[in-house]
């Protein structure tokens, strides 16, 4: 390897350096004192690199080099090596030639006097920075099955309906009240969109409120579903969401979203199963300080501040159309509005037969759903007829084999009428009830319905298409535990431990802590290294 001349002065000023870093060393001398005694000032921030320096290459490595010629010369070899390299690889760029030729030859050149010897030569790249290919980033997604739950949603419609249904409203808003002071009539629909979609794919990622935003997703998945590098920030989605309330599109995107499943499912509501809905609520829990109306939760048996989200099934169990109300609603309330909006949207008649459990138990219920000529099929209360004697038998009427078990009948059914009185207005009903009797329990549950015996003389069907109640939409309901954080799922066979939110709090105050021990346990070892 070319190594450049030393004269006799540098290489006695570079062994007193030694000598003096041997005092340091093997004496423990003041840095300071010890070069001072051979005729050197440097500072003690500097001794680190001489010593380092030293111990590398010994006193040859504390040789002054400045004002010398410390790299050599190009030769006719190099020259010919180096015409060679662009000829084979024209964006060669000298600092790599640089390296090329110390491979080559263990000879040390600077890259600016290879740029020159390009330049010379004429064989240096054109002016502006040389087009490096990056690399595609890598990117770990997690929840990577929401991408193709993301794609059902593209192809059933869904997220067209979204926007189209909130643009529509924007734009009717700016013509009639042009002063609206709302950042969200200003926004492009891609952005729209976003946050729109954001708010549809929150379950997927465990989130539940605007606030988890913050606090349990911070991570890239939900922002690469959305078409964003991050998802968005908590306050824009709070922001966001406030605007959109003012919107008032509850309504017309109910109305939208249920012509889009009705389309994409294909009802046609020719047959007696495509005219037969389940109507039920679902209690969502609302976690606010304000004052708003309280209701039972049912499944949590508490009194809750919370909304009742009433939804409308087809008889495969898919949710047709939904409606919002306060706690204190009841069913009864809720029923006829949402069977007479399906029909407004559809256009038609279409509900022949609607099934509801025992909150739309009442007689006018009754009375009104005969006069418009629909069926009803619901339950009776529990423990309110204690024997087959409260009911009137037709002739010949017995209880007959209704359910069996390893070839053993658990259950008899026995068809019979029942006048149902309403207490208020005194007004009486008479209904057909049907009548199961479990054996094993000696217990009597009550079907109520205005089926008439011509139109199903079998009471098994009857039951049985309240029983296909439980798949169609009570079991969904009960697969919604983390919004209303159950610790058992009924109907379902599964369990799962509650969650200890006093702990949680204690635990995540407690890491908090240890965290920042640790960020000043590791400050303190810096400042001593």
């Amino acid at each position: 390897m070319f190594t450049p001349a030393i004269s006799r002065e540098k290489e006695n000023k570079a062994r007193l350096k030694e000598k003096a870093i041997l005092l340091v060393e093997q004496k423990g001398w003041d840095i300071q004192k010890a070069f001072h005694r051979y005729g050197f000032k440097i500072s003690p921030f500097s001794y680190p690199r001489i010593l380092a320096r030293y111990r590398k290459g010994g006193w040859r490595n504390l040789v002054d080099t400045r004002g010398g010629n410390r790299h050599p010369r190009a030769t006719l070899p190099v020259l010919d090596f180096i015409r060679r390299v662009k000829r084979e690889n024209p964006t060669q760029s000298a600092q790599e030639i640089t390296l090329l030729l110390q491979e080559r030859f263990q000879l040390t050149f600077h890259p600016i006097y290879i740029g020159s010897l390009l330049r010379k030569l004429r064989l240096n790249n054109p002016p502006g920075r040389r087009r490096v290919p990056k690399p595609a980033p890598i990117h770990h997604i997690d929840h990577a099955g929401s991408f193709f739950l993301k794609g059902i949603c593209l192809k059933m419609g869904i997220i067209d309906t979204l926007i189209s249904t909130v643009m529509n409203r924007i734009q009717a808003l700016q013509k009639s009240q042009p002063s609206e002071n709302l950042s969200i009539l200003q926004r492009s629909p891609p952005a729209i969109q976003a946050k729109l979609e954001s708010l549809l794919y929150m379950p997927l990622f465990r989130m539940e409120r605007i606030w988890h935003f913050k606090t349990v997703y911070p991570r890239e998945g939900l922002g690469f579903l959305i078409g964003r590098r991050l998802p968005y920030k908590y306050h824009t989605m709070d922001g966001f969401l406030r605007e959109i309330s003012r919107l008032n599109i509850a309504e017309p995107l109910s109305e939208n979203l249920a012509k889009c499943y009705i389309e994409v499912f294909g009802i046609e509501f020719e047959t007696l199963d495509e005219q037969t809905f389940y109507i039920d609520c679902h209690d969502k829990v609302t976690w606010t300080h304000f004052n708003i109306p309280k209701g039972k939760h049912a499944t949590r048996n508490q009194i809750l501040k919370l909304l009742k989200v009433y939804f409308l099934h087809d008889f495969q169990g898919r949710p047709i159309l939904s409606l919002t109300q306060p706690g204190d609603s009841h069913l009864t309330q809720v029923l006829f509005p949402l069977m007479s909006q399906l029909e407004q949207i559809v256009g038609k008649k279409v509900i022949k037969i609607a099934v509801f459990d025992r909150e739309g138990l009442a007689v006018w219920v009754f009375q009104k759903m005969t006069k418009q000529g629909r069926r009803f099929v619901t339950f009776l209360r529990d423990n309110q007829y204690e024997s087959e004697g409260d009911f009137d038998i037709p002739p010949g009427g017995r209880y007959r084999p209704f359910r069996k078990k390893d070839g053993q009948v658990t259950q008899l059914i026995l068809d019979a009428n029942k006048d149902l009185k309403d207490y208020k207005t005194k007004e009486t009903y008479h209904a057909r009830t049907i009548l199961i009797k479990d054996k094993s329990e000696d217990k009597l549950s009550v079907v109520v319905t205005n089926i008439t015996r011509q139109e199903e003389p079998d009471p098994k069907k009857i039951v049985k298409r309240y029983a296909h109640r439980w798949e169609a939409q009570e079991n969904p309901f009960k697969r919604m535990k983390p919004s209303v954080y159950l610790d058992t799922n009924h109907g379902l066979k599964a369990k799962e431990l509650p969650t200890n939110r006093t702990l949680l709090r204690k635990r995540q105050k407690l890491e908090d802590i240890i965290v920042a021990k640790g960020a000043k346990i590791q400050k303190a070892q810096d400042v001593l290294k």
